[in-house]
């Protein structure tokens, strides 16, 4: 977890390798993705490495990450880095 260097994101951040986890999604997870506006808009979910669980970030953090400059998205689905993406 980060004791956030990122300003005006007011949640803790999970860091693997330099990237932030935004969305995890496992089967028969105790947290589901069948959640309200107010859960997508805030996150759900618990993202640390001990976790094995469904999470998302949010879409209010989200914004706020993209609003400091950040400018890379990877997608990893198993072992497999499918997209990395510069806007």
């Amino acid at each position: 977890m980060l004791d956030t260097p990122y300003p005006g994101v007011n949640v803790e951040l999970y860091e693997e390798a330099g990237w932030i986890l935004i969305q995890r999604k496992v089967e028969d997870g105790d947290v589901t993705f069948d959640q309200n506006w107010a859960a997508y808009s805030d996150g759900f979910g618990t993202a640390s490495p001990s976790s094995n669980d469904n999470y998302w970030l949010g879409l209010e953090h989200v914004y706020r990450l993209l609003q400091l400059g950040t400018d890379k998205l990877r997608i990893k689905v198993g072992n497999y880095c499918f997209i990395v993406y510069e806007f």
